[in-house]
C-alpha cells in the first residue's frame, strides 16, 4: 500500500523496467479505498489523497526492492509505502 496525497499517475514495480500503473491513481478507474461510498461514487476524478493498493508479484533475488515512478506531469507526493508481507500458506 502506498500512502500518497494529491497524487495522481505513479506506476510501481520491481525494477523501472517492469512498472505497471496503480490503478487507485489512474483517471476514470474506480478506487479500491474502502471509503463506503457505492462503486460509482468512487471513481478517480482528480488527485488522490489516502491509499493506494498494488499487488506486486514475489521477487526472490533482490528482497525488499520495488520501484515507484511519476512519468507524467502530475503532481505526486508519497507520504509512506506500507508492504503487506505473507509469511504462510493460508489454506
Amino acid at each position: 500500500m502506498v500512502r500518497t496525497a494529491q497524487t495522481l499517475g505513479l506506476k510501481i514495480g520491481q525494477d523501472f523496467d517492469h512498472l505497471t500503473p496503480m490503478k487507485d491513481l489512474v483517471l476514470g478507474n474506480v478506487s479500491s479505498m474502502r471509503t463506503g461510498l457505492q462503486r460509482s461514487e468512487q471513481l478517480v476524478a482528480g488527485l488522490v489523497t489516502g491509499d493506494s493498493q498494488t499487488i506486486l508479484g514475489p521477487s526472490w533475488n533482490i528482497p525488499g526492492q520495488y520501484a515507484i515512478e511519476q512519468s507524467t506531469p502530475y503532481p505526486a507526493t508519497v507520504l509512506g509505502v506500507i508492504p503487506e508481507v505473507i509469511t504462510e500458506d493460508r489454506r
